[in-house]
């Protein structure tokens, strides 16, 4: 039985206002190593999927 591991990293930046989706990803992609973020699922502090991912990690950008 094979288990994934499910990293979420909290990139903990707040900020007024919409922040575009582009700036989001970026963000979250930012708090994990290249190696991870480049193809990990990225989600929004709403749970929506920003970018769909296949490496079985998830990285969360907080914005508000």
């Amino acid at each position: 039985m094979y288990r994934r591991l499910f990293l979420i990293i909290i990139t903990g930046i707040f900020v007024t206002g919409n922040a575009l989706a582009d700036d989001q990803i970026r963000s979250a992609m930012s708090a994990a190593p290249t190696s991870i973020s480049a193809n990990a699922k990225i989600i929004d502090w709403n749970f929506k999927t920003l970018r769909e991912g296949n490496n079985g990690f998830t990285l969360l950008d907080v914005w508000n």
